[in-house]
C-alpha cells in the first residue's frame, strides 16, 4: 500500500512542498555529533512494544489524516528529534 501511495506522488510537487516548508532553516541538524570509540560490540537493539489500544490510536490518526501509520511515527520521531536538538 505504501509503495503505491509513493509511486503516484509526483516528485515535483514534493519537492515545491518541502522547499517551501524548509525555507529559511539556519542547515541541517548534525545528531551524530563527535565520532565515538570504535566497539568490539553492536548496541543491543532497544524494543519497545506499544498497547493493542494505543496501536489502534494511532492507526485512526493516521487514516483521519489521510497519511501511513509510518507518517504519523514518522512524525513523532522528527519532534523527538527537535525536542532533543533544540531545533
Amino acid at each position: 500500500e505504501y509503495a503505491r501511495v509513493l509511486a503516484a506522488k509526483d516528485p515535483a510537487v514534493s519537492e515545491r512542498f518541502w522547499a517551501e516548508h524548509l525555507a529559511g532553516l539556519p542547515g541541517p541538524t548534525l545528531l551524530a555529533g563527535p565520532s565515538p570509540q570504535l566497539m568490539e560490540e553492536l548496541p543491543r537493539p532497544l524494543v519497545h512494544t506499544l498497547s493493542a489500544e494505543l496501536s489502534e490510536l494511532l492507526r485512526d490518526a493516521a487514516r483521519t489524516r489521510g497519511v501511513t501509520l509510518n507518517s504519523v511515527l514518522t512524525g513523532a520521531f522528527g519532534l523527538f528529534l527537535g525536542a532533543r536538538t533544540g531545533r
